[in-house]
């Protein structure tokens, strides 16, 4: 199995288990949820990182559901940013998980 084909079996577990994200509120501002966020609380020797440097699991009990918006800003408080559709590190702009950028700031320091 591919990366890219890991990551979609796991959203597509995620919806399977969970249903869609849609059919709930946001966790953070109440309002329609769009998607289901990696909550970044698995511990990492089971977090996964595919070819695109994102962050997931494939544990349903780790996301939750949350407006496009909050999803956005909840990826920038991991230092993720999005660049057309990818995820960079907004410290140096390659990093592509939070994983990546500690290692990166630390061999910086």
């Amino acid at each position: 199995m591919t990366p890219k084909h890991a990551y979609v079996t796991a959203h597509d577990r995620i919806r399977r288990v969970r249903g869609k994200a849609s059919a709930r509120d946001c966790v953070t501002c109440g309002r329609q949820a769009h998607d289901w966020a990696y909550n970044h609380e698995q511990p990492d020797p089971q977090e996964i990182i595919n070819e695109a440097g994102l962050v997931y699991s494939d544990d349903p009990s780790y996301y939750t559901p949350m407006c496009r918006k909050c999803h956005r800003q909840f990826d920038v408080g991991y230092n993720l940013i999005m660049d057309r559709g990818k995820k960079k590190c907004r410290e140096c702009g390659k990093a592509r998980s939070r994983r990546y950028y500690h290692a990166h700031k630390e061999a910086a320091a």
